[in-house]
């Protein structure tokens, strides 16, 4: 997995942006939940 940083790095922000919008709909659908646990 080293041998491509990069790569990683994309999938890596591409999967937190998914996060980040299911945490947005979340939000959305269910407006008395403030936060998600880590």
């Amino acid at each position: 997995m080293s041998a491509y940083p990069n790569q990683e790095i994309n999938f890596a922000r591409l999967l937190t942006v998914e996060q980040l919008k299911k945490y947005v709909e979340n939000q959305k659908n269910s407006p008395k939940v403030e936060t998600l646990p880590r």
